[in-house]
């Protein structure tokens, strides 16, 4: 296949994924705020907000230091370098976390059952940080389509749980967060499966 065809082919699957990925998100957006409430929600956007926090943290600019060094360089190369990205926003993911989870443990008043809830959350930005890795090796390879799969598979996970929640009775905001976890985990091993194919 040419690269234009290739090119043309990775835009339709992204605006696609995109376009799935909002319905689904604006479903367990509806969801959410149905089954947990006034405070409950306002639990769960406090809990995402420290969350995104992190994950800016650990980015750490990585994203482009690894598309700019796998361009245009050999498979051994390439996969060192993936490697050592690899280690360094694992590193500093973790760290972030650990800091950040310290910092609003000392300085927040926040409910406690919060606080643990944003510490238990954290492992979910640690496996979407290390799902992230990947996005360069899919664009040099022009291969989005595992981005976009990853990404649907996550969001999808976890409308399906919420779903699940609401309909068996267990619908709690600890519940809510372990399937973000579990998601965020499902789209970081299916790319990282499809790094290593």
């Amino acid at each position: 296949m040419s690269v234009s065809k290739k090119l043309a082919m990775n835009s339709v699957v992204q605006i696609g994924g995109k376009m799935l990925s909002m319905v689904i998100g604006l479903v367990t957006i509806k969801i959410l705020t149905v089954q947990l409430g006034v405070s409950g929600f306002g639990g769960y956007t406090t809990i995402l907000n420290f969350l995104l926090i992190f994950g800016i943290i650990a980015d750490l600019g990585l994203y482009i230091v690894l598309t700019q060094e796998i361009a245009d360089k050999d498979d051994e190369k390439n996969n060192h370098d993936v490697s050592n990205i690899f280690t360094l926003r694992t590193i500093s993911a973790i760290t972030s976390i650990v800091i950040i989870g310290s910092l609003i443990g000392l300085l927040t008043n926040y409910d406690p059952e919060i606080k643990r809830l944003i510490a238990l959350g954290g492992f979910g930005m640690v496996f979407m940080s290390m799902a992230q890795v990947f996005v360069g090796v899919f664009q040099t390879h022009l291969r989005t389509d595992y981005i976009v799969v990853g990404e649907v598979i996550s969001r999808l996970t976890l409308m399906l749980g919420v779903i699940a929640l609401s309909t068996l009775g267990h619908f709690n905001l600890a519940n809510v967060i372990y399937i973000f976890v579990f998601s965020n985990f499902l789209q970081f091993a299916y790319t990282w499966f499809g790094a290593n194919k």
